[in-house]
């Protein structure tokens, strides 16, 4: 006997619930992100552009350089991806197109994984921005949701994003970052 399972489930089967849940959870996190830039001296409503947005969360708390690199990453994985795509089609209609699909596989794993150890050592610079530690790190890794919230909310201080003072300045310090006004 022959058991099959399928499913005829679309987006209209979720229903309202789903959607309004999933826009609470949006704007709760564009406030919580709004509240960490102004925490972090930086006009909240920059949190609203894309892209511009993640700029501003490198230069906070990383390096803007960092942003440029993830950039080309997401490029190269789309690149990838193409590449996978038009190996698989090629494979199946005209038999070859192996090597373009296992380059482009290739691609968008490598950079997939470096997007994401940059992507943890960005959270773990956001955790120390703010004072706290790897645990902390582990909890905006895992419980991304949650963690930005104590951090928006929690009385946690924005203290810098570790940049080096000046040779004129005390070497080996860290300089702390004033919030602009509001």
């Amino acid at each position: 006997m022959d058991y099959y399972y399928y499913s005829s489930m679309t987006d209209a089967d979720l229903g309202p619930g789903y959607y309004i849940g999933i826009s609470i959870v949006a704007i709760i996190a564009i406030i919580a992100w709004w509240k960490i830039f102004t925490k972090a001296g930086e006009k909240g409503w920059k949190i609203l552009i894309p892209f511009y947005n993640i700029y501003i969360m490198y230069k906070l708390f990383w390096k803007p350089a960092i942003f440029v690199i993830l950039i080309i990453l997401y490029a190269l994985t789309a690149v990838g991806s193409i590449a996978a795509s038009y190996g698989l089609t090629a494979a199946f209609l005209y038999g070859g197109g192996s090597a373009a699909f296992t380059v482009g596989l290739l691609l968008v794993s490598v950079c997939s994984i470096i997007a994401l150890i940059l992507n943890i050592i960005f959270y773990y610079k956001l955790s120390k921005s703010f004072g706290h530690g790897a645990g902390y790190t582990v909890g905006l890794i895992f419980l991304n949701f949650i963690f930005l919230l104590i951090l928006a909310f929690g009385s946690s201080r924005y203290i810098g994003g570790g940049e080096r003072l000046d040779a004129g300045e005390e070497a080996g310090t860290y300089r702390y970052r004033e919030p602009e006004d509001r």
